[in-house]
């Protein structure tokens, strides 16, 4: 998957191109935000989202978990995570995985996640 504006992610600022391959098929299509009930954002909003050092990009994603940000990032952090869920067979389509990840962040389950994975990648054997 590519979105349109160039990031190497779903985004939330144009529609994203993605290519389905399996043993069977490839099929194109895009993901249209819009279509998932995100609203669109502006290339200036979008600049701020983009990656930067590793520590930055950690507090961006712990700020969102922690339920700290409800913006942009927010947004683009849910339907990226949203794929996953769907690719992952947790959803029968790329809508409902959307409601899973907002009610994985709202019910604080996304954030104690990730402190079980700190905590068992930071233990030693």
């Amino acid at each position: 998957m590519h979105g349109l504006d160039g990031l190497d992610e779903i985004t939330i600022s144009k529609n994203t191109s993605v290519i389905e391959v399996t043993p069977d098929y490839m099929k194109y299509f895009e993901i249209s935000p819009a279509e998932l009930g995100f609203e669109l954002v502006g290339s200036e909003k979008l600049e701020s989202l983009r990656g930067g050092n590793p520590p930055a990009n950690a507090q961006i994603i712990k700020d969102v978990l922690d339920g700290r940000r409800k913006d942009a990032a927010r947004s683009l952090i849910v339907l990226n995570a949203a794929a996953a869920i769907f690719i992952g067979g947790k959803s029968d389509s790329l809508k409902s995985a959307v409601n899973l990840a907002n009610r994985s962040l709202d019910s604080g389950e996304a954030a104690k996640k990730l402190s079980q994975l700190i905590e068992l990648t930071n233990t030693e054997n």
